[in-house]
């Protein structure tokens, strides 16, 4: 049985091509649809479509590196046309240096657990989550419709590829701040990247330019103001104390990626509550891990009933009053099936397009 492995160069030139954005929210959907449905249907007799067994870590003198296995049985494929279904991610957490996460997603076929593909997926987490925070924005009618304005703290790859779905699936958005504590080569980088691909002739030949700016270290006043007039805030960062003041002005979606520990707090209690206004619901990739790890939520002492899964919402579930304006808040910590969903997209593109290099006979 031969193997597939795609390298990071292989991955940004799948990447580039407008088609793959959309098969790789429609595989969001899907695994994010098929997780909320597993976690609420109890299986006697076989086992479960979905399985994400608890990651193991082991630290080094000089990083954290997390393995995630699980199990997408909808990715199996058939005996005809075998797929994927089992896959480990491993990621690096390195504890100096800003050169981003590596990563790595193994990919095994279900039925008999046969190596598939190795896949480069430090650019996969970004991808993926930002393909969970548009499928959230496109659940409100009126943001995705009417937002005009883009705000992303962070200047990593969470910023990068946020900003490009993000636009790509709003056209109304017509500027991205990028706010950062310090000014770095990479966030130099990024804003040149972003006033390159935002402005291209693909997107300007339909809709306005957009503008593409960063703010270091923003006073408090700054930052109110900048909060006071942004339709779409993303935040991506470990920070500890939240990284701006409320409140938010209504009809403003929040997207909440960077906390997973309960010391970690992003937005101000205040902003949270915001968002569970009239019964209104907290949008959350996992409920269970949510509550758990994400230092907002646990600090709000917000119970079960107050949230509802991603998934749930893209099979028919609701926030609750959506029509009559608020805040929405999507709460992320990321799902180990969205890693496998992701690398089965992009495997399966690759295959199609004749890329990767191939080992024949490795089993």
């Amino acid at each position: 049985m031969s193997i597939t492995i795609l390298t990071a160069s292989d991955i940004a030139t799948l990447l580039a091509d407008p088609a793959t954005l959309h098969e790789a929210l429609a595989s969001q959907r899907d695994v994010l649809s098929a997780f909320s449905r597993s976690s609420n249907t109890v299986t006697e007799n076989e086992p479960p479509e979905i399985q994400i067994p608890h990651r193991t870590t082991i630290a080094t003198e000089g990083c954290t590196t997390l393995c995630m296995p699980s199990r997408v049985r909808g990715l199996e494929g058939s005996e005809e046309n075998p797929g994927t279904g089992i896959g480990v991610k491993v990621v690096s957490v390195p504890r100096e240096g800003d050169a981003g996460l590596p990563a790595t997603t193994t990919l095994f076929e279900g039925k008999e657990g046969k190596l598939r593909a190795v896949v480069n997926a430090r650019a996969l987490t970004a991808v993926r989550n930002s393909c969970a925070s548009a499928l959230f924005v496109l659940s409100l009618p009126t943001i995705r419709t009417s937002a005009t304005s883009l705000v992303l703290f962070g200047s990593g790859a969470q910023a990068k590829y946020h900003a490009l779905v993000l636009c790509a699936l709003v056209p109304t958005i017509r500027t991205v701040t990028i706010v950062a504590r310090r000014d770095t080569e990479r966030l130099s980088s990024l804003v040149d990247e972003m006033q390159a691909s935002l402005a291209s002739p693909e997107t300007s030949a339909s809709t306005p330019t957009r503008s593409v700016r960063s703010i270091i270290a923003p006073s408090p006043d700054e930052l109110t103001t900048l909060i006071s007039t942004a339709d779409i805030i993303c935040t991506m960062t470990s920070s500890t104390t939240p990284l701006f003041p409320g409140p938010v002005k209504p009809n403003t979606a929040l997207i909440l990626i960077g906390s997973y520990k309960p010391a970690m707090h992003e937005i101000p209690s205040s902003v949270l509550a915001q968002g569970m206004v009239d019964g209104r619901k907290l949008v959350v990739d996992s409920r269970e891990a949510c509550l758990r790890e994400a230092g907002e939520l646990i600090d709000a002492q917000v119970k079960e009933e107050d949230v509802v899964e991603l998934g749930q919402v893209l099979s028919g579930g609701t926030i609750g009053q959506e029509e009559k304006g608020g805040v929405f808040i999507f709460k992320s910590v990321g799902i180990s099936v969205q890693d496998v969903a992701i690398a089965d997209v992009m495997l399966r593109l690759a295959e199609t397009r004749g890329m990767g290099t191939v080992i024949p006979d490795y089993d």
